[in-house]
């Protein structure tokens, strides 16, 4: 084996669609010249391509805070100027491959994957915890004692990974890997901070996607943070003259969305053998506190008990992208918008964008083991597209109202699963009742989603009504899918639940006590028009 082997720059090993259907592994540098022919990354996993397009948007970071399209220009050195470069780039439609391969091309010593001083994303330990290649990969996800249930591979496809899936796995641990590390140098009476998980599994991770990959890097370029002012220089990894190696390190909030993109939450070491990845050691590396809303671009977020703008992931993985309208678009004090969004607002009202949709995309990662994640147990990608004017400030108003009419979507909810309980309580069940009126209230949830999607797709804030546009979604949609969902809810009840079996006021009965399920229709009913009233 060659102390050096498998550059990033120029071997294969970014899965990628191109507009015209093909589907190959291109090099890095190659997806900078492509980049505007490339529909989209077509990685393993969701969370991969999330994590791989990190890295590669720091590298149009680097590209484009330090020289404008021709490579005339340096360092942007105000917000106009930011915007202006961005927009020179974006009416370009393509990167001007000369002045990546220019970038690249001086640090490519640092892109080896196996090399004798620094291989890429890696750190020379010398003992960390040792993991087969099998937990590498986040679509097995195996530990070394337990066998995935539902494993895709088997054998030797899981015991060895070619240099090219090492890397896009590398990163992936390396953003997502889970807490379940124990301390490798601790002293005897030293205290060490708790692991947690790698730093992409800590958000709600949100960007936009353009029609091509040139476009989406381009959306999601922030390059103005949210005081109105550029980003101080900061270097990703690859540049550094020397690496940390200290354990648990804790470091200072990043100066820019560079040393977020980049973070080293693990230090990672791989063990090769006969040209191929067998395993790896790591211990957890770098760590900051979550209160970095000012760097931190692609991210929903949520205010704790101190009032600190912390990431907020999705409650749980059946929730869509869209019950959670209000930290995606609603501006206010009580509510952050994600970077990229509020970064896309920006270029709309100058403007630098003139698109007629904006599509959003969400990654959520879910971990098993409570306080202390110890395995990956679910991974959801979803996504919604607006009129990119909803972005806007005349969207605003839009906004505010979606918002609203989603919280009495969110009760009138609620009124069916009582009613899914109280049905179930007069057929005489006195088990699963929580779970089947959950059960039932997730399927609602489901039937109004392509309804939903629909709608918001269809507003055009310059040209819809905005009572109108109400009027549909919360009397011809919103009721008339609950209504019939509980009407057919009713058929599968016991017939002896039609009638009344006992009146309100009767000695032991309280006064919402259910009386026959036909009856519990009628309130359900009333309740749902009381709210879309707003009584």
């Amino acid at each position: 084996m060659s102390d050096m082997e498998f550059n990033l720059l120029e071997e294969p090993w970014l899965p990628v669609v191109y507009n015209d259907g093909k589907q190959i592994e291109v090099s890095l540098r190659t997806i900078f010249r492509d980049a505007h022919r490339i529909k989209n990354l077509a990685g393993e996993l969701p969370t991969q391509d999330a994590a791989i397009l990190r890295f590669i948007l720091a590298i149009v970071y680097r590209v484009v805070e330090n020289n404008d399209p021709k490579g005339t220009k340096g360092r942007m050195f105000d917000a106009i100027d930011a915007y202006e470069r961005w927009e020179e780039y974006w009416n370009n439609g393509s990167f001007p491959s000369e002045l990546f391969d220019k970038y690249l091309s001086e640090y490519a010593d640092r892109f080896y994957l196996i090399h004798p001083d620094r291989p890429f994303y890696q750190y020379p330990i010398d003992k960390g915890s040792e993991y087969k290649a099998k937990k590498l990969r986040g679509d097995l996800a195996e530990s070394n004692n337990k066998a995935k249930m539902f494993s895709s591979f088997n054998g030797k496809d899981k015991d060895a990974l070619s240099y090219g899936e090492s890397v896009r796995w590398l990163i992936h641990l390396i953003s997502y890997d889970d807490a379940s590390l124990k301390p490798i140098h601790k002293k005897d009476g030293e205290k060490m901070d708790s692991a947690k998980v790698g730093w992409l599994g800590r958000l709600g991770l949100v960007y936009l996607k353009g029609k091509n990959l040139f476009e989406t890097l381009m959306l999601n370029l922030v390059l103005v943070d949210k005081d109105g002012e550029i980003f101080p220089e900061e270097k990703p990894v690859w540049e550094l003259d020397t690496l940390e190696m200290q354990e648990r390190r804790r470091i200072p909030i990043p100066k820019s969305p560079i040393g977020v993109l980049t973070v080293q939450s693990r230090r990672v070491r791989l063990l090769i053998d006969n040209g191929a990845v067998t395993g790896y050691t790591e211990y957890v590396g770098d760590q900051f506190a979550d209160t970095c809303s000012n760097v931190e671009q692609m991210t929903m977020w949520r205010q704790d008990k101190e009032t600190n703008w912390v990431p907020k992931k999705l409650p749980d993985p059946s929730r869509a992208i869209w019950r959670d309208y209000t930290s995606l678009l609603v501006r206010g004090d009580k509510n952050m918008r994600p970077g990229v969004i509020r970064w896309g607002s920006e270029l709309v009202e100058k403007g630098l964008l003139t698109k007629d949709t904006t599509d959003i995309i969400s990654v959520n990662i879910f971990y098993v083991g409570g306080s202390m994640p110890s395995d990956i147990d679910d991974i959801v990608s979803d996504s919604i597209s607006v009129n990119s004017k909803v972005l806007s400030k005349i969207g605003d108003a839009w906004n505010t109202r979606i918002d609203s009419m989603l919280i009495k979507t969110d009760e009138c909810v609620r009124y069916y699963g009582l009613f899914v309980k109280n049905v179930m309580t007069l057929n005489g069940a006195s088990d699963n009742v929580e779970d089947m009126s959950q059960k039932e209230t997730i399927q609602i949830y489901n039937n109004l989603d392509k309804e939903f999607r629909r709608w918001l797709f269809s507003i055009d804030p310059d040209v819809s009504d905005m009572e109108t546009k109400s009027n549909e979604w919360l009397r011809d949609i919103l009721y008339r899918t609950i209504a019939t969902q509980a009407e057919d809810y009713l058929k599968d009840s016991d017939p002896r639940s039609y009638i009344y079996v006992n009146k309100v006021g009767e000695k032991g009965t309280k006064k919402n006590t259910p009386t026959s399920s036909i009856k519990e229709l009628k309130r359900l009913k009333m309740n749902i028009r009381k709210i879309i009233d707003g009584d």
